[in-house]
């Protein structure tokens, strides 16, 4: 009788599954507070908006004016509240299952949030259905189907990282690149002096066999000059930019990783305090090219390029340890520190050691380093966390500090001090031939030909004011045109234009795109001269700008746009492709050349230092404007200052290609 009884009970247990499974009373119930929680922690803003505005229609696919329904979901309220909302109104996602919101989650690109969602779903099935076979029906008819906590993809148990695991690493990687710098050092140092010995020697002979056989050159047939070479000079600019490659890893930092650092990481940032380390790089650079201009005539081109490497080496150690936004905002202002001297000293070393038919090559080479840097931050990014990525970007210094120093001095910085045998001897290794009279000879008359000169003149001297003006408007040219913000905030921007692609293959692309253009620009800047360059990046530029600008401006006014998606996406790459070509390359190669040696620590000073306000101007009103007023705002006023720009310099601006600098200094 008792297994008559207890067969009945298992049956009716049974029929009572197959009831609830039918009627989706276990297993389809909407999802839980838990589960929004944690769908609203990794999901950024964007995502959220996108999200909600999907979820309002039934279509299975996307919609093509899900754009303005993007617009009508209030930004100020936050992400778990419109979920909320959405799964508790009886007309949108309540009694709606798992699948539902998964299938919205896999159509905004998050796969992973999908996945954890119908795992979450199989567990909750999964439990129900045990209660139900196991537990007796008057306890089983008082629970609620719920997740206590929501499911995780990672093991329950976790170990505690230990605490001094980074600190290890931090000292350990430091101790190691102490020592091989120091190993470096020292070898490097045995070597000069062999190296310096033998030079003299070999110069001091080839000097006496000039004088020995003047007549006999005279009386007898002419003798072939001796061609120099370009690759060691050319080696040269590629190894010094190397710390501009490092400067590219920096600017690309916050657009592949600020939109990790959200709630739900071990490191929150808001978006102002975003705003703050964006602008960071450009605060920084305010004191760059001061010590850069004060330091430039006494410790040399050569070794304060060097000792640039260490505020970047802070940097990356800081943004390693970070626990709070402040770190990273240090961390940003010291590489904005090495950024802002390099750019005020790398062109004058690269101006000073090249010949003028290679010059404008050598000296695009900057742009080229830079646009590496952003393939390796775009590239690396996403793949890597925040402290992998930092430690990593420690790369680029280190190839530099065991490279860098066996680069000559600029034979002018030798000259100045009086010291023409190493002058000559340096000339010796850039030039790779042995005889550079003439040249010492234009140097040491060019640098006769200048008095000593402070900050008043660069002021005060018709000449120097006119290059000074010309410089800023060059340089004007380059950080109005928004290239650091747009840098900076590139991953946003390309998620507002509401393409179908991953944000992530679209950055890398078009940091490769802008590479190539930055290849094609050293290629035509000695061709086609600094001016045709310069102005056909600033037209073109200023017509990008007017496309994005226009496209933000009908999405404000409620145009339908999703047709035009991909407009202002080409606009933007062809903006990287105008920029990389002219923008970036041509300040810094005219800044080297328009200047007189006695002025160029102060003039680069001060162009520089007013760049970087401009920058910090840029990046900081850039993010505001559009908050406050729409990118439509931001972009048209772009097109607006760099139409002016590029209309003042077709006026004023002189052609510098292949001239000498006394032939330049002679024009002004």
């Amino acid at each position: 009788m008792r297994e008559l009884s207890r067969t009945h009970e298992w049956a009716v247990r049974l029929s009572l599954i197959v009831i609830l499974s039918r009627y989706d009373v276990l297993g389809t119930i909407d999802v839980n507070l838990n589960e929004l929680q944690y769908l609203a922690a990794r999901l950024n803003p964007f995502e959220c908006r996108r999200l909600i505005a999907a979820l309002h229609y039934t279509t299975y696919e996307l919609p093509n004016n899900l754009a303005d329904a993007e617009r009508n979901v209030d930004d100020d309220i936050p992400c778990i509240r419109h979920l909320v909302h959405w799964n508790s109104s009886p007309t949108e996602g309540k009694g709606k299952t798992h699948e539902v919101l998964a299938h919205r989650l896999r159509q905004i690109n998050r796969n992973d949030l999908a996945d954890w969602l119908g795992k979450s779903a199989f567990m909750q099935i999964g439990k129900d259905l045990d209660r139900a076979v196991v537990k007796p029906f008057d306890e089983l008819s008082k629970e609620e189907t719920e997740l206590p906590y929501p499911v995780t993809l990672e093991p329950s148990e976790r170990r505690e990282e230990d605490p001094w695991m980074q600190v290890d690493v931090i000292l350990m990687a430091t101790l190691l690149g102490l020592l091989g710098t120091l190993l470096t050092l020292i070898c490097y140092t045995i070597l000069q002096r062999i190296r310096q010995h033998f030079r003299t020697v070999k110069y001091n002979k080839s000097e006496h066999k000039a004088k020995m056989s003047d007549t006999e050159i005279q009386a007898g047939p002419a003798v072939k000059e001796e061609k120099s070479k370009i690759y060691p000079q050319l080696i040269s600019s590629i190894i010094i930019n190397l710390t501009f490659l490092a400067s590219g890893i920096c600017i690309s930092w916050p657009a592949v990783t600020l939109s990790k650092l959200t709630p739900g990481s071990d490191l929150v940032v808001s978006n102002d305090n975003g705003g703050w380390i964006v602008s960071a790089l450009g605060i920084g650079g305010i004191i760059g090219p001061i010590l850069s201009g004060s330091l430039l005539d006494y410790t040399g081109r050569k070794w304060f390029i060097y000792g640039t490497s260490i505020p970047f080496i802070a940097c990356w150690v800081l943004t390693y340890l970070a626990k709070s936004w402040v770190e990273l905002f240090i961390a940003r202002f010291a590489a904005g520190i090495s950024l802002g001297a390099l750019c005020g000293i790398v062109p004058v070393y690269i101006g000073e050691i090249t010949e003028p038919k290679v010059r404008g090559a050598c000296s695009a080479t900057i742009s080229l380093m830079i646009h590496l840097g952003y393939i390796f931050g775009y590239g690396l990014g996403p793949l890597l966390d925040r402290k992998m990525f930092a430690l990593v970007s420690l790369a680029p210094i280190a190839v530099f500090l065991l490279t860098a120093v066996w680069l000559p001095e600029s034979p002018y910085y030798y000259l100045k001090k009086n010291k023409e045998k190493c002058a000559a001897l340096a000339l010796v290794w850039l030039r790779r031939k042995k005889n550079n009279d003439d040249e010492i000879q234009q140097i040491k008359q060019l640098i006769a030909s200048e008095k000593k000169s402070g900050i008043k003149e660069l002021f005060s001297v018709s000449s120097h004011r006119r290059a000074l003006l010309l410089v800023l408007l060059v340089i004007a040219g380059q950080t109005l045109s928004g290239f650091m913000a747009i840098s900076s905030y590139l991953d946003t921007l390309v998620k507002n234009f509401h393409v179908n692609f991953n944000s992530n293959v679209i950055l890398l692309l078009i940091s490769v795109i802008s590479l190539v253009s930055s290849l094609l620009s050293s290629c035509f800047v000695d061709k086609f001269g600094r001016r045709f360059v310069f102005l056909s990046s600033s037209y073109g530029t200023t017509l990008c700008h007017s496309v994005i600008g226009v496209y933000f401006l009908l999405g404000q006014l409620k145009v339908n746009t999703g047709d035009l998606s991909l407009v202002p996406l080409i606009a933007l790459i062809l903006y990287i492709i105008f920029v990389s070509f002219g923008l970036l390359s041509i300040p810094s190669i005219i800044s080297s050349e328009i200047f007189p040696t006695n002025m160029k620590g102060w003039a680069t000073m001060v162009a520089n230092v007013s760049g970087s306000v401009f920058n910090i101007i840029v990046s900081k009103c850039y993010q505001l404007v559009a908050n406050n007023f729409g990118d439509h705002v931001i972009f048209l006023a772009f097109a607006v200052i760099q139409l002016v720009i590029a209309i003042t310099a077709t006026i004023v601006l002189p052609e510098t290609s292949r001239k000498t600098f006394k032939e330049i200094q002679e024009n002004l």
